[in-house]
C-alpha cells in the first residue's frame, strides 16, 4: 500500500511515496485522462492495421491437386451354402 508524504521531496524535486515495509519507492507515474482511453484505442488500431496489412502481402499459396486414392483389398472366392451360427448356452 502507498501513502503519499506530503511536501516530501528530495532528489530534484521528485515526489516519493512510503510503502508499508517503510522504504521509499520513486515516482509513481501520473497519466492524463484523454491517455487512458485513448492509448488503448491506439494499440487496437495499429494491431488492426497491422494484421490487414499482413493478409494483403501473404503470398498466394496453389492448392494441391486432388489423386484418387487407391484401396488395396482381397478377394476371396465365395461358395454358396447354409450357414448358421453355433450358440452354446
Amino acid at each position: 500500500m502507498l501513502t503519499r508524504l506530503g511536501s516530501f521531496k528530495t532528489d530534484g524535486g521528485k515526489s516519493f511515496y512510503r510503502t508499508t515495509d517503510g522504504f521509499m519507492h520513486g515516482r509513481v507515474m501520473v497519466v492524463k485522462p484523454g491517455t487512458k482511453i485513448l492509448m488503448p484505442l491506439v494499440i487496437i488500431a495499429v494491431s488492426l492495421a497491422g494484421m490487414r496489412y499482413l493478409w494483403a502481402t501473404r503470398p498466394a499459396v496453389e492448392p494441391a491437386p486432388i489423386a484418387e486414392q487407391v484401396w488395396q483389398v482381397a478377394a476371396a472366392p465365395v461358395t454358396l451354402a447354409d450357414h448358421r451360427p453355433i450358440l452354446e448356452l
